[in-house]
């Protein structure tokens, strides 16, 4: 037996270098080494005419094909891919099939070993596949007795996507499995969508992503020479924000809200460390959680909503700290207790309202305005400050002054 291989192989190697003018488009194709090594091995006998396509020299042969979504297990953002329990249907037509057929049967299912070596296959594969590759889960063929050849196969894949999250947690992106010959082109091998788009039931009951929408279609793309027909399946998925809003979002509202109480602490020497220690801790503490939230985005170009929010909780915790050290000065170092105190005071009403004020813009403001407003909030907030502690420091060196020149005795009548 590996005599005979071995002659066959020789034969067929000193037949494609005496003839290759059989490579060419028009003429058939010479049977794959593979295929008649693997018949020889098995002690079956392969027609060399099942490795041409069916319509070989005419016209192309139509591919059906149908894609359905079984499960979906999420987005990977840092790398820009997305996985998927994926099956993929493909159907054509080979008169030649038929004779697999068992007598008395009017389909037969055939083995993905049998059928490379018994049938011609357009050889689809899935192009959008990351570089990691997929796992092929399971693959069957299916011959009924009008020749029409059905191909199963269930593919876990990674693939890849490109996100725009400008709108995270609120963003909506779109997903595609593109499929096409990985060996003909496409006039030899045209995709045809078979049916409609779908998913399986509860595919997405354990992703944060909503299905909004998905279709089915064809494209051709022409690159130079490569010149593909491919089918494609879209899909919309819409992000639930809830896990974000758990997990980002309010744990920063309540590091901010912490952060306030600094002004709602005494202005007494015992509370100086408590007061100093709180606003830094939180302002830390933000920093950590800010960092490890915005490191599962992908590289982009602006910023997001996320990033806007998170911009703006990490000023408004800043600011608390720089007024509780103006306050601690006010009282420290010129000795106006009265004047801290009435300072603490103001700085309990008006921070509360200039944080939901901002807060608020940050809620309803589109993705145009994102860079303006967070330019806008800095600047507003900042001079506000500044001007704030200007006129305080004033009038507490104009009472520092009235201090020093008035005698202990003139004050006290």
């Amino acid at each position: 037996m590996p005599v005979l291989v071995g002659l066959a192989l020789t034969a067929v190697i000193a037949f494609a270098a005496a003839n290759p003018e059989a490579a060419c488009k028009d003429a058939p194709r010479a049977p794959s080494l593979l295929a008649i090594a693997k018949s020889h091995s098995s002690g079956r006998t392969v027609d060399p005419e099942v490795q041409l396509r069916p319509s070989e020299g005419g016209a192309a042969d139509v591919v059906q094909f149908s894609i359905l979504i079984k499960n979906f297990l999420g987005l990977d953002f840092p790398g820009q891919t997305w996985k998927a329990d994926v099956v993929i249907t493909l159907s054509w037509q080979d008169d030649r099939a038929k004779r697999l057929l068992p007598p008395g049967h009017d389909n037969v299912t055939v083995s993905a070993t049998r059928a490379a070596e018994e049938l011609w296959t357009p050889d689809v594969v899935v192009t959008n596949i990351d570089l990691q590759g997929d796992e092929v889960i399971s693959t069957s063929f299916n011959v009924n007795k009008q020749g029409l050849v059905s191909k199963t196969q269930r593919v876990l894949a990674q693939l890849v996507a490109n996100y725009d999250v400008s709108n995270y947690p609120y963003d909506i992106q779109k997903l595609e499995v593109m499929v096409a010959s990985g060996t003909y082109m496409s006039d030899e091998v045209q995709m045809q969508a078979m049916g409609q788009a779908n998913a399986a039931d509860g595919a997405f009951s354990e992703a944060n992503w909503i299905l909004s929408s998905m279709d089915l279609s064809t494209k051709e793309e022409m690159d130079s020479s490569l010149s593909k027909s491919r089918g494609l399946l879209q899909l919309n998925v819409q992000h639930d924000p809830a896990g974000v809003f758990s997990s980002c979002i309010i744990p920063e509202i309540l590091i901010l809200v912490l952060s306030y109480t600094v002004f709602l602490m005494p202005n007494e020497a015992a509370f100086v460390m408590p007061r100093v220690a709180t606003g830094m801790i939180s302002f830390l503490s933000l920093l950590t959680l800010s960092q490890q939230t915005l490191n599962a985005l992908p590289p982009r170009s602006g910023i997001c909503w996320l990033e806007l929010f998170d911009a703006s909780c990490r000023f408004l915790v800043f600011i608390t700290v720089i007024l509780n050290l103006f306050v601690e000065v006010i009282y420290y170092t010129w000795g106006c207790k009265e004047m801290s105190t009435r300072i603490a005071t103001q700085i309990m009403i008006l921070y509360p309202i200039v944080s939901m004020f901002i807060l608020g813009l940050v809620a309803i403001t589109t993705e145009r305005w994102y860079l303006t407003l967070a330019t806008f909030q800095r600047t507003f907030v900042t001079a506000g400050c500044v001007i704030y502690m200007v006129v305080w420091s004033k009038l507490a060196g104009q009472h520092e002054e009235k201090s020093i020149a008035s005698p202990p005795s003139a004050v006290k009548s």
